[in-house]
């Protein structure tokens, strides 16, 4: 209000805190005092997002964080409008600058809170047509393809953006399309997907576990003790239970071994 500091630095900070503590949503809703300061804090930015248009209307980037803001209020209210608000915002900060892909994503992510997922497809698409080379795209494309059940596209998309050099934050990506395949009976893709991401993160425990169980519930034991011992390489941590697998697996006592990776994972 007194114009010390340009008002749209300090807003811009703001939406990035705002933006940075949505990411832990469910934390944030379950405490009543966090639940309050939070959603006023939407409010805010809301209204200060909408005075800083009107001063400059022809800034995509005020369009796309306001979208970005009327997406995490959609999913905090579950108001409609601003889901409406926020797909309006985000076509509005993509026609005043079609070639940011970022804007795409954001897009993307709108739908996909609203489960509109043949729209994020299509929006991610589009993004692809305009740069092929950006590494972000391919793993958007393919969470959206993993939001619509088409699972094999998802894996598809999945070696792309991991081909590219795009690594997801967590494994949470390919544990959500390996239970896909997996609910389908299909081990062969499930082993695949859980195959593809130990490639880039050799030392991910739930991958090699999975992995493990995956090859001794489908008769390659072999695959599973090699995996074992190959593990032991890159993590000499590992050894001891690497060990006692092969063990369990040269006496015989496969489904003994299966009930106890099953109850240290429950």
């Amino acid at each position: 209000d007194y114009n010390i500091i340009p008002s749209r630095n300090i807003l811009m900070a703001y939406i990035n805190y705002i933006t940075s503590v949505s990411n832990n949503l469910t934390l944030v809703m379950d405490n009543s005092q966090y639940k309050e300061i939070f959603t006023k804090g939407l409010i805010i930015a809301n209204e200060a997002l909408n005075k800083e248009i009107k001063k400059d209307p022809s800034n995509s980037l005020l369009y796309n964080r306001k979208a970005v803001v009327d997406s995490i209020s959609f999913l905090v209210f579950s108001n409609p409008q601003y889901f409406t608000d926020a797909i309006t915002d985000s076509n509005q900060a993509i026609a005043l600058s079609p070639e940011h892909v970022q804007y795409y994503f954001n897009l993307a992510d709108t739908y996909l809170i609203a489960q509109q997922t043949k729209q994020a497809i299509n929006v991610m698409q589009t993004a692809l047509q305009i740069n092929s080379q950006y590494k972000d795209t391919y793993f958007y494309l393919a969470k959206a393809y993993l939001a619509d059940k088409q699972l094999d596209k998802a894996l598809r998309y999945a070696v792309l953006f991991l081909r590219y050099g795009y690594q997801p934050q967590n494994e949470n990506f390919f544990a959500v399309l390996a239970n896909g395949f997996l609910e389908r009976s299909d081990y062969k893709q499930t082993i695949a997907t859980w195959e593809l991401y130990l490639k880039y993160n050799q030392n991910n425990g739930r991958a090699i576990n999975q992995l493990i169980k995956l090859y001794l519930q489908t008769g390659a034991e072999q695959s599973a003790a090699v995996l074992a011992q190959k593990v032991t390489i890159s993590n000499p941590a590992f050894a001891k239970d690497a060990d006692y697998i092969i063990g369990k697996i040269q006496a015989g006592q496969v489904q003994e071994l299966l009930q106890e990776m099953e109850g240290k994972t429950k």
